[in-house]
């Protein structure tokens, strides 16, 4: 009788496993600007441009070739159509997110130009504006609650035009800090609630009543988390989206 002899080569396949954030549950906002509005948070919430100025960038921090940032141009800004975003008192969050500006603030010119939000429409009392600041010789990245007139800042290099900057604020305990690539630039105490309207925007803040002040640049990978604080490590990929 013949013999056969058979031979098996194994295949081993390769599985992409997506990133999981074991703090999923726990994120109010999550919106990545790679080409649309779309907030993919735990608990979604609609968002518009508000005067629909806003376009996209071939532009983003992790160099994906084509990933996406939104533009904006000092006059607009990302809005949520709800106002369910007020932090409760002593509860700890984190605000963070990119931006890349296209025009630096200077204090020839007297502008604040932020990468950052309001939680209230209009005023700003009860509120948190986070950006960089440059004005009456003061050139720092910065945050401002209850439209105080003395900001918690930082020392920090004028941005550079075309250059990504990773910014958080976050609270612990009663505790504010904020960090900008994983360096503390202040901290200050407040332990009181955020937002008493409670509108998320995102590339403007609105101070004294009326004056809108606004991102000229590129903003990528907002995401707001209520009732927890993050790493301050620089994250070299996209926030993850599920749990």
């Amino acid at each position: 009788s013949t013999k056969y002899t058979a031979n098996f080569t194994p295949t081993i396949s390769t599985v992409s496993i997506a990133p999981i954030d074991p703090l999923f549950s726990k994120v109010k906002a999550l919106l990545s600007f790679n080409g649309d509005l779309t907030d993919r948070s735990s608990t979604p919430h609609g968002f518009f441009d508000n005067t629909g100025s806003a376009t996209y960038a071939n532009s983003n921090p992790f160099g994906e070739a084509t990933g996406k940032s939104i533009a904006l141009n000092g006059t607009t800004a990302i809005q949520s159509t709800s106002l369910d975003f007020t932090i409760p008192a002593s509860t700890d969050f984190c605000y963070e997110g990119w931006v890349q500006y296209t025009t630096v603030p200077s204090n020839a010119s007297g502008d604040y130009h932020t990468p950052g939000q309001c939680f209230l429409a209009g005023l700003d009392s009860q509120a948190i504006s986070i950006g960089y600041i440059a004005y009456q010789n003061i050139n720092s990245w910065f945050y401002l609650l209850n439209n105080s007139s003395t900001p918690c800042q930082g020392a920090a290099p004028i941005p550079t035009i075309g250059t990504w900057y990773f910014y958080q604020v976050q609270r612990t305990g009663s505790t504010i800090d904020m960090w900008v690539n994983g360096v503390k630039m202040c901290s200050s105490t407040y332990a009181g609630s955020l937002g008493t309207v409670g509108e998320l925007r995102i590339g403007d803040i609105t101070a004294g009543g009326d004056t809108r002040y606004g991102t000229i640049g590129n903003i990528a990978e907002v995401r707001l988390t209520v009732g927890a604080t993050r790493s301050t490590v620089v994250p070299t990929a996209r926030f993850p989206t599920t749990m």
